[in-house]
């Protein structure tokens, strides 16, 4: 087992390395997300001008709830679709199968090596300059603070198997093209990433409760701020763990079918 989990720690440690190499591509990530980040907070400071509370979050509630939001962007990067698109595109993916490991979770400690290099590169300078310009996006309480780290946590992991199940589309199609973009635009929009779906309709909210996105966003930002109360927030932890598992073995459902793919194009 130890062998196992240091083989799967090489894919970590590798990705870190790689990633400290494009120091333009890290300097771009910042700027975008702190210029959206700022953005953010002055379209929710200019909505609440003229309105003391909007759904039960006062403005100091619902910026702290985009700061945050903006934060977990830059650490949820989730890049195992376009590994998964380029193995297969070149055809590495059938010298993939001969190594002595699992794939699909080579790939997710190979994505955990891209999210700590975004908490250390992007989240920390982004924290910083939050503090410094905006405000200081505290927690309701101590507990809603411990909450929230494992709410992210299995929120991350909800995102990473939604990914790894739509890269899997590359296996038939060989070429993604814009469906990671639209993929994850349309989980912003649903989980409550841009704008929380408590300002939709409540047939949107209704429905949403029942799709696995919400639990990616706003159930931990929700937690954060303190929108949900210790009751609701253990409800919600426990559905986000029901979601971990189905949509587990979605992903090993449609992997199996992917890896017979495999066989049959290369004989």
């Amino acid at each position: 087992m130890w062998q196992s989990l240091k083989a799967y720690s090489y894919f970590t440690k590798i990705r870190i390395i790689n990633n400290f190499a494009y120091s333009f591509e890290i300097m771009a990530r910042f700027v975008s997300n702190f210029l959206v980040l700022v953005i953010t907070v002055f379209i929710w400071k200019a909505a609440y001008k003229n309105n003391v509370g909007i759904a039960e979050v006062n403005q100091e509630q619902m910026i702290t709830y985009s700061i945050i939001s903006i934060l977990l962007v830059s650490i949820y990067s989730v890049r195992v679709d376009r590994i998964v698109n380029e193995r297969v595109r070149e055809g590495f993916i059938a010298i993939d199968f001969m190594r002595p490991i699992n794939l699909i979770v080579g790939w997710f400690f190979d994505d955990i090596g891209t999210s700590i290099d975004s908490f250390l590169l992007t989240l920390l300078p982004l924290l910083i300059f939050s503090i410094a310009i905006i405000k200081v996006p505290l927690p309701a309480n101590l507990t809603a603070f411990m909450l929230f780290l494992a709410s992210v946590f299995l929120s991350y992991l909800i995102l990473w198997i939604i990914t790894a199940m739509t890269s899997m589309i590359a296996f038939w199609f060989i070429e993604l093209g814009n469906l990671s973009f639209v993929r994850s635009q349309l989980i912003r929009i649903l989980s409550g990433s841009f704008v929380p779906l408590w300002f939709f309709p409540k047939v949107v909210q209704k429905v949403s409760a029942f799709l696995p996105f919400v639990y990616i966003y706003q159930v931990p930002l929700s937690i954060y701020i303190g929108k949900i109360n210790f009751q609701q927030a253990l409800q919600s932890m426990l559905i986000q763990v029901v979601w971990i598992l189905i949509l587990i073995f979605l992903l090993s459902l449609i992997w199996k079918k992917a890896c017979r793919m495999v066989t049959v194009q290369g004989g």
